[in-house]
């Protein structure tokens, strides 16, 4: 009897043959806890070969998301490159591979005994996590706050980044309201500052009616003395006055603020975005990853990361990634926003440049018993 919660599983980087037998024996009768993922949404485990060629974002991406691998391998020596990586040696069996399949399903699923928590009487204030992994603490905040959703003080507001605008269909609807003009806001300017500082290797100044800002392009820092309530009304707001950049001659000294360069701009395209793109953005075109963002120094929101993996894979459109994940237009819209204005992404040239990679996987002929898979299985790794 199958078990109420089933694991879903990718299968990565495999050859063909391994790919098909894979792909009938978690889909047959022998496998209890598994099933092939039918999207990017809601991955439990990836089987991943480690002989050959494989993303090495992946292996960050499933500790970020707490997700596991099934590494199959052929070396001796091998060692997990990952706590949430279990290892199953070549040529692969059945009972071995059932072994971890279970194993993670259980983890996964099956309640641990914890000890009974103490009831607190007095209203308690939550805090944010802090983790001892420094280097990804935006990564883990992300998913923490994401899950806390009662701590509606101290959580990382999605709506503040992503609006609330409801989604829109580009074939019906009146689009004017989701696009905004660059000219009219601080990023525009700000993203101009940067590459003029990195091109001519120099300070630059940004003037701005708020107040001024430095770009220090040694240290690819900004500096500012606006105070927090003017800074927030000038990444979100259309400019009253136009801001304007100047070339500094040395590099001045840090104001009060000291933020990264990269982060600043980031954050400030997502808060001018809130769920809304740049002009002249196509919805139905196909969306072109160019360069993986560095998601371990940028604030992100919920889906981010989903949203950008489905981006790496397929050709697919603003409309359909919103769609294949089945979350709101504005989370993918503000993220592409940000990834466009720092380079990250674009929207290629044709339509019919979008193809879905769903490719069918042709099931081995039905087995009448597990020993006949079990050799079948046998010999799929012999080869070096």
């Amino acid at each position: 009897m199958n078990r109420p919660n089933i694991a879903n599983i990718v299968l990565s980087n495999l050859d063909t043959l391994t790919e098909n037998t894979l792909a009938y024996f978690i889909n047959s009768n022998l496998c209890q806890n598994a099933k092939l993922a039918l999207s990017q949404n809601n991955i439990h485990i990836y089987v991943l070969d480690l002989d050959r060629k494989y993303d090495e974002n992946l292996i960050q991406n499933v500790e970020l998301h707490q997700q596991h691998i099934i590494g199959i391998h052929l070396d001796s020596e091998q060692k997990p490159l990952s706590n949430r990586m279990t290892l199953v040696k070549k040529p692969l069996n059945v009972t071995e591979l059932t072994k971890a399949i279970d194993k993670i399903h259980q983890e996964l699923f099956e309640p641990q005994d914890l000890p009974t928590p103490k009831i607190e009487t007095k209203t308690k204030h939550l805090t944010k996590i802090k983790h001892k992994d420094q280097t990804h603490r935006n990564l883990y905040n992300a998913i923490d706050e994401e899950k806390n959703e009662d701590d509606i003080h101290l959580r990382y507001k999605a709506q503040r980044y992503v609006g609330n605008h409801k989604d829109v269909d580009p074939q019906k609807d009146d689009l004017q309201k989701l696009y905004i003009k660059a000219e009219n806001y601080f990023f525009s300017y700000l993203l101009e500052a940067l590459s003029a500082g990195q091109s001519n290797k120099s300070a630059i100044g940004i003037k701005t009616s708020l107040g001024t800002m430095h770009y220090h392009y040694k240290e690819n820092l900004i500096s500012h003395d606006i105070e927090k309530n003017k800074l927030k009304l000038l990444q979100t707001t259309p400019l009253i006055n136009q801001a304007s950049k100047f070339f500094l001659k040395s590099s001045p000294p840090l104001k009060k603020h000291v933020v990264d360069a990269i982060s600043f701009a980031w954050d400030t395209v997502i808060l001018t975005s809130k769920g809304r793109l740049p002009e002249n953005t196509s919805l139905i075109k196909p969306v072109i990853l160019l360069v993986w963002p560095n998601f371990t120094k940028l604030r992100i929101f919920r889906h981010a990361i989903p949203i950008t993996a489905v981006w790496s894979r397929q050709r697919i459109s603003l409309v359909e990634t919103a769609k294949l994940l089945v979350v709101p237009q504005r989370y993918v819209f503000s993220l592409y926003s940000a990834m466009n204005a720092l380079g990250y992404a674009k929207i290629g040239e044709f339509e019919d440049e979008i193809t879905i990679k769903t490719k069918a996987i042709k099931p081995l002929p039905q087995q009448k018993n597990s020993n006949l898979f079990s050799k079948i299985m046998s010999h799929i790794f012999k080869r070096k």
